[in-house]
């Protein structure tokens, strides 16, 4: 149950409403919904159903910002952090932090992502993050930082992903070579990476080898849109296919996905509509 104040654009919070049963509420089921202003205009929003009470933390209603979705996102997120922190001698749980970097990815804030993932790296030394936080980096705009983190990346585990970021940070900084070293050396660790078939094929092609590079767009091509016939595209990939289409002369089906990727982008939400509360229609009818 989502509560905004003025307009849907002003989320103030979520209620998760979660059933006994395993089929869900019985239809019809009532709800009673209280909300209550305090005196130093504080929102305390509380709701039960079917035996069950739930309740969210005081609001702030009359905040003179309205935040979207996913700052609201961020700062509850923010606000469990420093919960957590108090509840633990000052050092928050890697949950909080983990579900706080989540919050600021969703919400576009790649560089606090990015510092968010390097802390919780530091308290899980064992895990492999470096690839991650080379890629939050990239997204923040930050080639420094993103390039001394594919190095890592690459030296701790050489793989096929670590090779192909690395580089595209080579590629950027205007290391040629050593760029189509590392996309050889990602084509030999798995010959069928789409990601790595689809920049290389384009270089190959740009630079003259069209043949080769026509190949592995067609590779990569074949393998993307099967996925994307299935709905299994990931999200990343969709612009990928795009270029493998473009490049391969299908310029409709290249529209398509752009298309397809905007309505994925705009579907995308702090609650899913299909389980919002409605109102029992034959209730209201007269008699």
């Amino acid at each position: 149950m989502p509560i905004c104040v003025s307009s849907e654009n002003k989320l103030l919070s979520v209620i998760e409403i979660k059933p006994r049963r395993p089929d869900g509420f019985p239809w019809g089921t009532p709800v009673h919904l209280t909300c209550e202003i305090t005196a130093d205009k504080l929102l305390k929003v509380a709701v039960s159903i079917d035996g069950q009470e739930f309740a969210v933390d005081t609001l702030h209603p009359f905040a003179n910002v309205a935040l979207t979705t996913e700052e609201s996102a961020i700062r509850e997120a923010e606000k469990a952090v420093n919960l957590s922190a108090a509840q633990n001698g000052g050092r928050p749980a890697l949950a909080a932090l983990k579900r706080f970097e989540e919050a600021c990815i969703k919400g576009g804030e790649y560089l606090r992502a990015a510092e968010l993932a390097e802390t919780i790296a530091s308290l899980e030394p064992k895990r492999s993050r470096e690839t991650h936080i080379c890629w939050l980096y990239s997204r923040a705009g930050n080639p420094r930082l993103a390039e001394k983190w594919a190095e890592k990346a690459y030296d701790r585990d050489r793989d096929a992903t670590s090779a192909f970021n690395l580089a595209l940070q080579r590629q950027r900084a205007g290391n040629v070579r050593e760029y189509e070293r590392l996309m050889e050396e990602a084509l030999r660790l798995d010959a069928d990476d789409a990601a790595t078939l689809v920049s290389y094929g384009s270089h190959l092609m740009r630079k003259g080898d069209k043949e080769r590079g026509r190949e592995m767009m067609e590779r990569a091509f074949e393998c993307l849109h099967a996925r994307y016939q299935d709905r299994s595209l990931d999200e990343n990939d969709h612009s990928r296919l795009v270029i493998a289409a473009r490049a391969l002369g299908k310029p409709k089906l290249a529209e398509e996905v752009e298309q397809a990727h905007a309505r994925m982008l705009e579907s995308t939400g702090p609650y899913d509509r299909d389980n919002l509360l409605t109102r029992d229609v034959q209730s209201l009818v007269k008699k």
